[in-house]
């Protein structure tokens, strides 16, 4: 399957379906193929994630028709596939997708339902309430149909360049956080020869390492099942990708163990020689964390102030975090 595929399967099926049994509505219609077919990276058994986009006022008047249209008198883009993503009617089928391969979603919905205020051009953009992921997908899926530029207008808005760098920091900040221990953890349970809780420590602590090299980057990221081919691209691949594979495919579990704890090393090397965080941020972490260093130029110095008044009590200065805590100070 190649994505001209795809775009055959639109000009040659979905497009004509649509000017026939909707002529009022084909025209402003806007189409996104998303996935890994709008990625590029779809195969065989790949199914499609494609969405048919409406200014809202259209989506709510004849948006419902359209869907149950293509639901069910549409032919289906994948008979692979299809059943994969069809609603479940078994019981033991509950773990189907059950999403239409072509869905009909407003204007509005993107961006994690900020489209409308990207698509102003304000000075005050709501950032922070997109995910990442969504964000990566807007700037490399497939758009097939934008007639008035809705869409390449949302992706110009929202390029990485664009992206603020107090949120790299907040993103990379948090993560890093949330990752103290898992090596460690990750280890012991090698070491205990315990294959299963290696497992599931393993994947989530790639997959955050993973994500945490594009923030290095300052990069979007895609969703999990794309990570591994999104991440060839980036420069930092070629310090840590061996170690990424080695961490997944090694014979034993110690090994893995090791390449992790190296992958972790040249990681904060990285950070820091891409100046995304400083040394000091690395160093505190968790204060950084707690006195949001991304935002705050003086958290070194609050947390200091605390070390300061544990050092005066008698304790040592790594005591703060208690003085902040139960508000001490």
């Amino acid at each position: 399957m190649r994505s001209l595929d795809v775009e055959a399967y639109f000009v040659k099926v979905v497009f004509p379906f649509v000017e026939e049994r909707f002529p009022n509505t084909a025209p402003q219609m806007m189409v996104m193929v998303e996935g890994s077919a709008g990625l590029g990276l779809h195969d065989e058994w790949s199914d499609l994630d494609a969405t048919i986009y409406l200014d809202d006022p259209l989506w709510k008047a004849r948006g419902g028709q359209l869907q149950l249209a293509l639901m069910h008198e549409l032919a289906v883009f994948s008979d692979q596939s299809e059943p994969h993503c069809s609603f479940a009617r078994q019981p033991h089928r509950w773990a189907v997708t059950g999403r239409p391969e072509v869905c009909v979603h407003p204007i509005s919905w993107l961006l994690d339902r900020n489209a409308n205020l990207f698509l102003s051009q304000g000075q005050d953009l709501p950032w922070e309430e997109v995910s990442v992921e969504r964000l990566y997908a807007l700037q490399h899926d497939l758009i097939l149909r934008d007639p008035r530029g809705t869409l390449r207008s949302l992706r110009e808005a929202t390029a990485v360049d664009r992206y603020p760098e107090w949120l790299w920091r907040k993103h990379l900040i948090l993560r890093l956080a949330d990752l103290k221990g898992e090596p460690w953890d990750f280890e012991k349970a090698a070491k205990r020869s315990r294959p299963v809780e290696s497992t599931t420590i393993l994947g989530p602590l790639l997959q955050a390492l993973l994500k945490v090299c594009f923030l290095v980057e300052r990069r979007y990221y895609p969703w999990r099942k794309h990570l591994w081919q999104a991440f060839g691209g980036l420069p930092i691949a070629r310090e840590t990708g061996p170690l990424f594979a080695e961490a997944a495919t090694a014979d034993s579990w110690n090994a893995r163990a090791e390449a992790v704890n190296e992958a972790a090393v040249r990681l904060a090397d990285a950070v820091i020689q891409r100046g995304v965080l400083t040394s000091e941020m690395l160093e505190h972490l968790l204060p950084a964390k707690n006195h949001r260093a991304w935002s705050n130029p003086d958290w070194l110095a609050d947390y200091h102030r605390l070390g300061s008044l544990a050092r005066d009590a008698g304790y040592d200065e790594q005591d703060g975090w208690v003085w902040r805590l139960w508000d001490w100070a």
